[in-house]
């Protein structure tokens, strides 16, 4: 292996090198902080397994190999490639003979006042593919996105077995062999209700040391497949030198079935990810003469930190911001009438909330229902209810209007019900080996047809302009799963399906821009990118009343940017004082969303509500500009969470902290700030806040205690 730096470019506070090996003429990539000078090490790494006992016994059969190589920028398997020795089939789809012989062609850089754009391309003129790769970066920004493409160019058709995204490698340059228990993945496990569970492993707990003889492949290869795409896991990564103190992370910003690997042969890892692929995924696609596939988008960042929390919120920053400048809050009746939206109910609680400080009134699912079925069975006709509305469901939200208040809409708009028209629709549908995908009592439309789309936004366009909507709510409560029939494969199905999805948010917004949108799948199923970036908030969780609320709301931080998260609040007519100030407190951490019994709750209640809604009014600005850090000690339950957590966002001007405690807290609790002055808080009534030396300390803590501080720096 003889290498060769190509190319060199500082991104901010991060230095992206392309290196090429001279004898395979394949180039690949390198990230690392400004501030590190680790490159340097790279060229004093050991080229073999040399000197290695055991290895050395070897000399009769071999000679020693490599102890680290080049990856190329795009990883890529043909049908019918031979796959490399070492276990890989199963395993990884890594590693094919036409992905091993592409080799480097050109890079061309583009500098414009605000970017700087690095297309690489590698060719493999006997295959007939190339590989565009290309790395951009936004001028001030924190991380990188890659944007990958695979085209044919030659005359016959190709069989892709996987393709990927980003391909890093060179994990850790730090270390002048393997790195030996100083590596950390990081991910965020996920499931319904309870998203975004840190989880930090050892590369050896992982089995991800090198073998003994640098001849086994390991992979961890994970992901999910379907429709939901933070089901199981968020598609985030992050590795650490725990010893050089450096961090690296990656996301795929994919809506659909994807994957990521962490793969070891020698001495260094290397991370990739992208679509899911045929063997994990069920994705294959044909590539004709003269086709081009662009593959999922990936942000990377790095940074000298030792810290998961923070470093996600690096790639975070690349959300778009909310529009809403002033972050109205709402109210959403689901948890008032659990999908029994009917006139008188709807009324009364709107009036509850008019004159209350709130903006949007969003009225949930079964707004359609007639009284034959549930609310999760009629989906798909979109018809207003005569049983529930019969002034007409128009009638009713120009009384919310006329209240002060903007009226919203829920809408499941990917999904039929069984009651519904097109339930037997079957060429709008889904199918899979020629019968309509079902889960339960739900099929799901065909959003790869131009018609399905136009159907759609004209349900929409109906109803926001008959009933004057401000604000759309579009859940998305189940998952296709490994996809849907398509000449090439499910998975490319799958994959057609939710660029229509991208189609209609995208219609929808172009039509209404007015309109809030917000993203939801079954709460939290659907936290990428792809779908934050199209809508003006997202859901944070379906945990709607649980204990482990504030838990999910600061893990959440390190998936979507405050002003986007929407956070529920569910206020009952029994709830204590200070169960009120636990669960209001918790909003303050993202969006304030407000359910629940707001018409039952009483003088002292209603208090306390406008005291909330005061201070999260006050929190505004470092909601929309700070950056947060995370101080926790908590037990394993999210049912039963015990010990507490303390989340600190800071700007320029202000240091906004959110405390909850949990089972077993602690009395007290002390946290070092900086300097400053307190000027607003919202803490539960019991406890005493002290401000002295820059140390915050909140004594009189009990169990489920909750509450917030606003400080202003000197």
């Amino acid at each position: 292996m003889k290498l060769q730096q190509l190319s060199q470019f500082t991104c901010g506070d991060m230095i992206v090198t392309y290196m090429q090996d001279l004898d395979t003429k394949q180039v690949g990539m390198y990230l690392l902080p400004a501030d590190k000078k680790g490159l340097d090490k790279l060229s004093s790494h050991r080229t073999d397994l040399s000197g290695i006992k055991e290895v050395e016994a070897l000399r009769i059969l071999m000679d020693p190999p490599d102890a680290f190589e080049i990856h190329p920028l795009v990883e890529f398997s043909l049908s019918g490639d031979p796959r490399s020795d070492g276990f890989y089939q199963g395993l990884s789809m890594r590693k094919g003979a036409a992905s091993r012989e592409t080799t480097f062609h050109n890079q061309e850089v583009v500098q414009t006042e605000g970017k700087l754009e690095i297309v690489t391309t590698s060719r493999n003129a006997l295959k007939g593919i190339e590989t565009l790769h290309t790395l951009t970066w936004i001028i001030g920004s924190s991380y990188i996105t890659t944007d990958s493409a695979i085209k044919n160019i030659g005359d016959q058709k190709l069989l892709l077995d996987m393709a990927s995204s980003f391909n890093l490698g060179c994990i850790t340059p730090f270390d002048l062999s393997d790195a030996k228990e100083r590596l950390i993945a990081h991910r965020l496990r996920s499931s319904w209700a309870a998203e975004g569970r840190p989880e930090s492993q050892t590369l050896e707990s992982m089995e991800l040391e090198r073998s003994w003889s640098g001849h086994a492949a390991k992979c961890e290869r994970f992901g999910q497949v379907g429709s939901m795409p933070v089901r199981g896991w968020f598609p985030i990564l992050g590795i650490e030198d725990t010893e050089a103190g450096v961090m690296w992370g990656a996301q795929v910003n994919w809506a659909g079935s994807w994957q990521m690997e962490l793969f070891r042969k020698d001495d260094f890892l290397c991370i990739s990810g992208g679509l899911a692929d045929w063997e994990f995924g069920h994705w294959r696609k044909h590539l004709l003469p003269g086709e081009t596939l662009s593959l999922p988008e990936a942000l990377l960042t790095t940074a000298s930190e030792n810290d998961f929390f923070s470093l996600n919120q690096r790639i975070t920053s690349s959300q778009s911001k909310s529009r809403e400048t002033d972050l109205p809050i709402l109210f959403n009746e689901w948890c008032t009438t659990w999908g029994n939206p009917d006139y008188k109910t709807v009324l009364e609680t709107a009036r509850a909330c008019s004159g209350t400080g709130m903006s949007y009134f969003v009225i949930d699912a079964g707004w359609y229902a007639d009284g034959k079925g549930s609310w999760s069975n009629a989906q798909g006709d979109w018809i207003p209810s005569k049983d529930l509305y019969p002034q007409g469901l128009d009638t009713l939200c120009r009384e919310i209007i006329s209240m002060g208040l903007i009226p919203g809409l829920w809408f499941e708009l990917e999904i039929i019900g069984r009651r519904s028209s097109l339930w037997d629709r079957h060429d709008w549908l889904l199918q899979r080996d020629g019968i309509p995908v079902q889960a339960g009592d739900r099929r799901f439309l065909d959003l790869r047809k131009r018609e399905v789309i136009d159907h759609l936004l004209g349900k929409l366009s109906h109803l926001i302009e008959s009933c004057g909507l401000g604000y759309i709510k579009i859940d998305y409560n189940e998952t296709i799963g490994m996809g849907a029939d398509d000449p090439d494969s499910y998975g490319e199905g799958l994959r057609q399906h939710i660029l229509g999805v991208y189609e209609l948010y995208e219609n929808l917004h172009a039509k209404y821009p007015q309109v809030v949108v917000e993203n939801c799948s079954s709460g939290g199923h659907r936290l990428v990118p792809a779908m934050i970036n199209r809508t003006a908030m997202s859901s944070f969780s379906d945990a709607h009343e649980t204990t482990a609320i504030p838990i999910i709301a600061a893990n959440i931080q390190q998936a979507v940017i405050p002003e986007k998260a929407q956070i529920w609040a569910v206020l009952r007519k029994e709830d204590s004082i200070k169960r009120l100030y636990y669960s209001l407190s918790a909003t303050f951490l993202g969006r304030m969303c407000i359910s629940g019994d707001i018409t039952l709750l009483n003088n002292e209640q209603m208090g306390t509500l406008t005291l909330a809604q005061e201070f999260y009014r006050a929190c505004v600005p470092v909601l929309l500009d700070g950056k947060s850090s995370l101080l926790r000690k908590l037990g394993e339950s999210y049912l039963h969470p015990e010990g507490w957590q303390a989340v600190t966002r800071k700007n320029e001007k202000f240091t906004l902290i959110v405390v909850h405690t949990f089972e077993s807290s602690p009395a007290s609790i002390s946290l070092a700030i900086g300097g400053g002055s307190i000027i607003n808080s919202f803490f539960d009534p019991s406890a005493t806040i002290e401000f002295t030396d820059e140390k915050l300390t909140i004594t009189g803590l009990s169990d489920f205690s909750g509450g917030a501080i606003l400080i202003e720096h000197s």
